[in-house]
């Protein structure tokens, strides 16, 4: 896991826009990271207009249940940082991923065997990528559960 977060913190700390998140559930072990978290704090803040799109997968009941970075710093800047489920009956990825500014990715899989790759500038395959989650991002639904109401 520690390769995979510092990888994600680099590409997260190299991209100037955006940032695209594709996860089944935000698995605690990867994402509860406080430099993940930072990360993404700085994107959102020092370069304006950033944006950062995180989708889920269909089982988000433990981060509704729970406490979680990321969910907790979407709660705080949800203009910025949006979370979106994909469509009911989609099938969960098998594989998650983070797309940055449409020029460095970082995908991998779980399952056995495991695997994984990070790549600070592939705009032809990020570009690709990018299509395919935006395709998904169209066809999700928002998570009114996650979202916190301003009184």
């Amino acid at each position: 896991h520690q390769t995979r977060v510092h990888n994600m913190v680099a590409l997260i700390a190299a991209a100037l826009r955006r940032i695209y998140l594709l996860s089944a559930r935000l698995d605690t072990k990867v994402y509860d990271n406080e430099d993940i978290r930072n990360a993404l704090l700085a994107l959102a803040t020092n370069h304006p207009p950033a944006e950062i799109r995180i989708l889920l997968g269909s089982n988000i009941q433990p981060l509704i249940q729970g406490s979680h970075r990321l969910i907790t710093l979407a709660r705080r800047l949800p203009s910025l940082i949006c979370l979106r489920q994909l469509a009911p009956g989609s099938p969960d990825p098998e594989e998650e991923c983070l797309v940055t500014d449409s020029n460095g990715l970082l995908c991998w899989r779980d399952g056995r065997p495991k695997a994984g790759y990070a790549i600070g500038y592939a705009p032809r395959m990020a570009r690709q990528l990018t299509e395919r989650l935006d395709d998904l991002w169209h066809q999700s639904q928002p998570i009114v559960e996650l979202r916190t109401l301003a009184l």
